[in-house]
């Protein structure tokens, strides 16, 4: 099942919310009839409304910096730049940027899901919610 792969449609709308450019390989849409959410490849349909991205990693890999300096975050002097980390662990997906591991590990909000996606998503949210990063809001087509 590609649900797995791409955002949540939770996740999907959040985004959208938040100003991520409309622009993916799948979409979450609304069927008119019944309300009920699919995924399609198309983004609008005539029996569609209310559609939403729904992002695969790669997607959200080209949206997430790669590295942050401490200037844009006004956290972490010390440590100067911090880069992006994704793994697994004890069944879950993390995401976060941090500076390394050891004694002087530190990192700016670690985020969990149990999708990589997922956890790639709640980190973009994170950084746009904290002013750490923005999209222009896009027109409706």
């Amino acid at each position: 099942m590609i649900e797995r792969y791409v955002t949540s449609l939770e996740l999907s709308k959040a985004l959208k919310d938040a100003g991520v450019p409309q622009k993916s390989e799948f979409y979450w849409v609304q069927d008119k009839t019944n309300g009920e959410s699919y995924l399609s490849t198309k983004k609008k349909d005539g029996m569609w409304e209310d559609s939403c991205s729904a992002f695969l990693s790669d997607e959200l890999g080209a949206m997430l910096p790669k590295v942050i300096t401490a200037s844009d975050i006004g956290e972490l002097p010390e440590y100067g730049v911090v880069a992006l980390q994704i793994g697994y662990q004890e069944k879950e997906w993390y995401c976060l940027y941090s500076n390394g591991v050891g004694v002087e590990f530190a990192a700016v909000s670690v985020q969990f899901d149990k999708t990589m996606v997922g956890a790639m998503a709640k980190m973009l949210l994170y950084l746009i919610t904290n002013d750490y990063i923005s999209f222009e809001k896009e027109k409706e087509e």
